[in-house]
């Protein structure tokens, strides 16, 4: 089956504008609690397969939320801003063997987790979410 987010952290980590900041930092579904910041978090919200009346397409469009995770806010931002002006909406083709049709860009919002254990360290979050558009093999 085809792994829609290891293709699009592949891609991800060609980006050099995205790597200046975080590295190799982008974790599919879940962040290491030790993780260095700032880092992203890949997780896919939805994953839904285009039907017709016969059959399914093969064309999948999955939702990904990328949550951009730093210890200044301003931090967060300007990796979201990278992630969204980077190319990413850009591409087609074949990538870490899926075939991507098309990626959007979708919404985007900030959060800020607070402490739970007594310090004052808040970790700030922007989300980007992308509609990636992609056959299923």
């Amino acid at each position: 089956m085809a792994d829609i987010a290891i293709a699009i952290r592949t891609e991800l980590l060609t980006e050099a504008t995205i790597t200046a900041i975080v590295g190799q930092r982008i974790y599919c579904d879940a962040m290491p609690q030790t993780a260095t910041l700032p880092a992203i978090e890949m997780t896919i919200v939805s994953d839904v397969p285009e039907m017709q009346l016969s059959d399914i397409t093969g064309l999948t469009q999955a939702r990904i939320e990328l949550l951009c995770i730093a210890d200044r806010r301003t931090t967060a931002r300007a990796l979201a801003q990278a992630i969204r002006t980077c190319g990413i909406a850009t591409i087609k083709g074949l990538y870490t063997s899926v075939w991507i049709r098309g990626v959007a860009i979708g919404e985007s919002y900030d959060t800020v987790i607070l402490p739970t254990d007594g310090t004052d360290e808040r970790r700030y979050q922007t989300a980007v979410h992308l509609l990636v558009a992609y056959m299923e093999q």
